[in-house]
């Protein structure tokens, strides 16, 4: 499943990392991809994606307020729980098909769980009239 939140899917993922096994510099895999020498860099590199990861989440959020948003975020998401049961089970579905170790969903397999996700009720999007 692709998350379209990203423009390098996993496969790509698994060529970037064999082209960089092979001596090829983080310009020339992102120039084969399409990408920046600095996106290359972020998949390839563990330690950079984390740095970007924290510089990125101190220019959103204060740190002193970080526990505010989460008890906030909490709330929202166990009140959609409760208006829509099915809606815990979805979010757990899709969590675990983003996640590659996973291999149940709440008692059961992954591929239980994608049959399950057709199913399930989807919300209506609120941003959306």
């Amino acid at each position: 499943m692709l998350d379209r939140r990203y423009k390098v899917t996993p496969e790509i993922i698994k060529k970037m990392k064999a082209m960089r096994k092979a001596g090829f510099s983080y310009k020339i895999i992102g120039e084969e991809f399409g990408l920046s020498q600095s996106t290359a860099n972020y998949w390839l590199d563990k330690k950079q994606r984390l740095k970007q990861r924290q510089k990125n989440s101190k220019k959103r959020h204060e740190l002193s307020k970080s526990h505010e948003r989460y008890m906030r975020y909490k709330a929202r998401r166990q009140e959609l729980w409760k208006s829509n049961p099915n809606q815990r089970l979805r979010n757990a579905i899709y969590s675990a098909l983003y996640d590659e170790n996973r291999k149940t969903v709440m008692g059961m397999s992954l591929q239980e769980a994608k049959t399950k996700l057709n199913e399930i009720e989807r919300l209506p999007n609120g941003k959306i009239d």
